[in-house]
């Protein structure tokens, strides 16, 4: 017998959701690190996956952020003017 995959928010696309909010929030606030917490159990494998399909969705909308992984977390800053604007 197979097990199944359970978790119904799975598939839905809430992980992307949660990317955006926290790039929304670095957004509004310049130069803070601002942390990317998923909705589900996240280890130093996961985190790096995350952080690179977040500096995907920074880099499809031209905006200037940097995107880092400290362990298993992750955080997302708004360059501000001062850091250089690369786009």
């Amino acid at each position: 017998m197979k097990k199944r995959m359970s978790d119904p928010d799975r598939g839905t696309g809430r992980t992307t959701g949660l990317m955006l909010q926290a790039i929304s929030k670095a957004l509004l606030n310049k130069g803070e690190n601002i942390e990317f917490i998923d909705h589900a159990k996240q280890g130093y494998n996961e985190a790096v996956n995350h952080s690179d399909r977040m500096e995907c969705i920074i880099d499809g909308l031209w905006l200037s952020m940097c995107v880092s992984v400290r362990g298993n977390r992750v955080f997302v800053r708004s360059l501000t003017k001062t850091e250089g604007n690369s786009k």
